[in-house]
């Protein structure tokens, strides 16, 4: 049993941490901060001293009987709805500055030229999202708002308008924000990021290869005679397939700054960052061997697998859309040739 000191110092303990919770509360939705600091303020005299949190709990109060089950369900509503709000403003933030870029990748490439120094903070600017520091966010943000705002004032009065365009993104970049993670869009059977991830991804590097000219290569894949292994040997078959050529793919390409993904079926793909030709056909040739030595187990058969591999390298003036259909041609070419290969596009 405890010592009644104990009690005592375990309800004080309460009480201080609640009213510290409130101190440091801040604005979520329209509920203020300071309604919330009351409201917290509340609670912690309750749990100190019995004193009632509405008219309705005045009786109980009065005997001293606290409202535990409604202090942990109060405490955990609110901290739920402060993680909603960081995760929401934070996407919010994110996509802000992701347009942001991309708006100015456009006006870069209407005028066909770009300071170094606006280089410079954009590729600043784009390490800061991808990192946990939103001072470092809000900080190269500020400096890059002001940067394009400089140049594109230095411009003809076409640029005017782009910069109003802008001043809509720039805007949200000032956000003072605690720091949240969005969970990744991953492809329930084989674990990895799905179709609807990689369309968001290629688009922002279209935008920024675009901008900074960087080497990037695009990576087509399919497993070769998939249906036969799902007509000969059921779908548990095929599906232990998708999983043994996914796992294969993130163990080449396991660069953090590369994106693996399933397309559907049994299409998949790989955006390679930074990495030219020469250095993607290497990488597609290893890819190629490591499913061609890895067999599956079905009904105690071992079922061969292979795959067909495209290359295609980012062009000055593509689209992601030409960029895409010149890497399925090279897909479509190294089946052609034979399977169990790769081929780069024409």
């Amino acid at each position: 049993m405890p010592r009644p000191d104990d009690s005592e110092a375990a309800l004080e303990a309460v009480g201080q941490v609640l009213k510290i919770l409130g101190k440091l509360s801040f604005d979520v939705g329209d509920e203020p901060a300071d309604s919330i600091r009351k409201i917290f303020e509340r609670w912690a005299q309750h749990v100190l001293v019995g004193a009632p949190i509405g008219e309705r709990d005045r009786e109980a109060t009065e005997a001293m009987r606290r409202d535990w089950p409604g202090m942990r369900q109060f405490v955990t509503a609110h901290r739920r709805r402060e993680v909603e709000h960081v995760v929401k403003t934070m996407t919010d933030l994110r996509k802000a500055v992701w347009a942001f870029i991309g708006a100015f990748a456009r006006a870069v490439s209407d005028d066909g030229q770009s300071d170094a120094s606006v280089r410079t903070q954009i590729g600043k600017l784009e390490a800061a999202i991808q990192s946990n520091d939103t001072a470092a966010l809000r900080r190269e943000a500020m400096a890059a708002a002001e940067l394009v705002g400089a140049a594109i004032e230095r411009r003809s009065e076409r640029h005017r308008v782009q910069l109003g365009e802008l001043a809509g993104h720039i805007q949200n970049l000032s956000l003072q924000l605690q720091d949240a993670k969005r969970a990744g869009q991953m492809d329930a059977l084989t674990k990895i990021h799905n179709r609807a991830c990689f369309d968001e991804y290629l688009t922002k590097i279209a935008e920024l290869t675009a901008l900074f000219s960087q080497p990037v290569c695009l990576v087509m894949i399919d497993i070769d005679r998939f249906k036969a292994i799902n007509d000969t040997c059921g779908h548990g078959a095929g599906d232990e397939a998708l999983k043994v050529v996914a796992d294969r793919l993130v163990r080449t390409f396991p660069r953090r700054g590369d994106l693996v993904a399933r397309l559907g079926g049994d299409e998949f793909v790989v955006v390679l960052r930074d990495i030219r030709m020469e250095d993607a056909r290497s990488l597609a040739q290893r890819l190629v061997e490591a499913v061609r030595s890895v067999k599956i187990e079905n009904q105690k058969k071992c079922i061969p697998i292979s795959v067909s591999v495209g290359i295609a390298e980012w062009r000055v003036g593509d689209t992601k859309q030409a960029w895409l259909a010149r890497a399925d041609a090279g897909l479509y070419a190294a089946k052609q040739a034979g399977r169990d290969r790769w081929a780069e596009s024409p």
